[in-house]
């Protein structure tokens, strides 16, 4: 949000997947939904900075291989670079 100062986009993106948040994030959902709306309220940008996200087409249209683990955590941890680089994502 602070990077591109675009908080209408990032509105628009965060919105639709609000609920659907990880657990180790959703504890901010309020809050973070709650800054992006006030910053979208006052910013004067017209023009969105970044193209809106393409749309899942189901998963007959993407290629069936995963990739192994590269480390060893459960479902819904937070990824272990997530410390390092959470102030990015933050106002």
């Amino acid at each position: 949000m602070n990077a591109l100062q675009d908080p209408k986009s990032a509105l628009l993106d965060l919105e639709p997947v609000a609920e659907s948040l990880p657990p180790w994030l959703a504890h901010q959902n309020a809050e973070l939904l709650g800054r992006c709306r006030e910053a979208a309220s006052r910013s004067r940008k017209r023009q969105p900075a970044v193209k809106p996200h393409p749309h899942f087409t189901g998963a007959d249209s993407v290629r069936h291989v995963v990739a192994p683990a590269a480390t060893d955590r459960r479902d819904g941890d937070p990824p272990a670079v997530w410390a390092n680089i959470v102030a990015y994502f933050s106002a």
